[in-house]
């Protein structure tokens, strides 16, 4: 029930962009994508908003990179091909649930997110009934809803994140670590919140996050920049942001600052270990947002995703001899 929650809470964050987005999203949206990459997608989408805020975003990219597996034609027009392909793997299950047809890459993204979302919120039922309430704040993640809205990566990313850290065995742990090496590389500096058997994590999401890079360079060439004011000197993008800002949009960018910095001290002095590490590294992370994330709340939101997942998923998840507790996880 609370995955399905979750997914009505999705699907109407989705119709409220859609509706914000009215008269503006129109079928010339659709017409632009396709003359700007070459694809050609069925006139149905035209009639369905529902189905073209990712036409506005960053969703472009995954129905591209889902559209064009073999990366020799639409592909060849992203901007920043290799960042855009470090995501790949949210493309390819999208492609996989179109049931491998081009023009239905949209709607498969989209159905890859819904379960997702239906993932994320059966995974945080059973945590809820080993460690309470508290527990169902994993559902209540805010990217996972921007994410679906938009057709970007983040729902799948989390519901990886999540499963990676409270699955019973490492081996399956290191299996949906290695998914999220392909699909959200950002989120991987929460893995260590495991706690315990970490290498057996980070060592699939590193392989697999770098087969995936070179895989790009091979493909795009040499050009691994990530698009100009993503990831900038710490607290500099704020700044930056703040400039540009009037009184009220700089109260909302203070949001992921308060909450890096806070994430950054309790790390500091009532985590432990890898544990410890892990929510450094997550605060440090959103420390260096640039103004190209800090200007709009829904870029940050999913940027900062895993921020949620640290601050309500159990600390630690397992016992205190470094084995994996079956009370705890899930099997």
């Amino acid at each position: 029930l609370v995955g399905l929650a979750v997914l009505c809470v999705g699907l109407i964050v989705r119709v409220g962009m859609v509706q914000a987005a009215t008269p503006e999203l129109s079928p010339n949206d659709l017409h632009r994508f396709e003359e700007t990459f070459g694809l050609d997608l069925p006139g149905w989408f035209e009639d369905h908003p529902f189905f073209l805020v990712w036409t506005r975003g960053d969703g472009q990219a995954f129905v591209v990179l889902a559209s064009d597996l073999d990366l020799s034609g639409p592909a060849r027009h992203l901007a920043v091909p290799v960042y855009r392909y470090s995501r790949v793997g949210y493309a390819w299950l999208g492609r996989l649930a179109a049931l491998g047809r081009s023009a239905w890459t949209p709607v498969g993204l989209m159905v890859v997110n819904a379960a997702a979302l239906l993932a994320i919120g059966m995974m945080a039922t059973a945590m809820a009934r080993r460690h309470g309430p508290a527990s169902y704040l994993l559902a209540l993640n805010p990217a996972i809803f921007v994410g679906f809205a938009s057709d970007t990566a983040e729902p799948l990313g989390i519901a990886l994140l999540m499963a990676a850290l409270v699955v019973s065995t490492s081996r399956m742990a290191g299996f949906y670590a290695g998914l999220l090496g392909a699909v959200r590389p950002s989120l991987g500096t929460a893995l260590p919140t495991r706690g315990r058997n970490v290498a057996a994590l980070l060592i699939p999401f590193a392989v697999a996050g770098l087969a995936v890079r070179f895989v790009g360079i091979a493909a795009f060439g040499n050009d691994t920049s990530i698009p100009p004011s993503t990831v900038v000197v710490p607290f500099t993008g704020y700044v930056e942001t703040w400039k540009a800002s009037s009184a009220g949009a700089a109260i909302v960018t203070g949001i992921p600052l308060i909450a890096a910095l806070v994430t950054i001290y309790v790390g500091l002095t009532r985590r432990k270990g890898w544990v410890r590490l892990s929510w450094v590294a997550t605060g440090l992370l959103i420390l260096t947002f640039g103004s190209l994330i800090l200007h709009h709340p829904n870029n940050w939101i999913r940027a900062a995703a895993a921020l949620p997942v640290l601050w309500a998923i159990p600390q630690p998840p397992y016992d205190e001899d470094g084995t994996d507790d079956p009370e705890t996880a899930i099997s």
